[in-house]
């Protein structure tokens, strides 16, 4: 009878421990990849997500404050901008939640992926990008372009700045 409760004892911590993933939500910060990516040639996206707050709560659960970034590049003004998404992942259940409540997305720690908006991002690396570049928003390459009034970006008729042909080659 002994042999049998420690046998049975034995399973369960084997199952107990084998069930702890490699990961915690603490490590989910750094540099991601996405391999489903359609970019044109000379277009770049990388990918990160930067922890802003590790012990808060939201919605009354125990939470950490993310911003997911992505970074891009302009060859025009030669330069990186970055577009930042306010999130949290929940450390119960991993869930990750816009501001705004819903559920977007969930974080794997058995490897360290994410899944948010339904694609799937692979930890790549604890790279992150620095504090002062990421102020560089789409906004702010959005100014740049239309006070640079360059002629790719022009109306044919009026030579004035097209605000719809800047959008689209910023939010690809």
């Amino acid at each position: 009878m002994k042999k049998i409760l420690l046998l049975l004892v034995t399973i369960l911590l084997i199952c107990c421990i084998s069930g702890c993933g490699n990961k915690s939500v603490e490590d989910i910060q750094g540099q991601y990849t996405n391999t489903k990516d359609n970019l044109k040639d000379g277009q770049i996206k990388e990918y990160f997500i930067d922890v802003i707050d590790k012990d808060t709560y939201f919605f009354n659960d125990p939470s950490m404050e993310l911003n997911f970034i992505i970074k891009r590049h302009n060859d025009d003004l030669n330069k990186d901008y970055y577009e930042l998404k306010h999130v949290y992942v929940n450390k119960k259940t991993f869930e990750i939640k816009s501001n705004m409540g819903a559920v977007i997305g969930k974080f794997n720690p058995d490897n360290g992926d994410v899944l948010f908006n339904d694609v799937n991002y692979t930890y790549k690396d604890k790279t992150i990008p620095n504090p002062e570049d990421t102020k560089y928003t789409m906004d702010t390459l959005f100014s740049n372009l239309m006070d640079a009034n360059l002629p790719k970006y022009q109306h044919s008729y009026s030579h004035l700045p097209n605000s719809i042909l800047i959008r689209q080659t910023i939010y690809y």
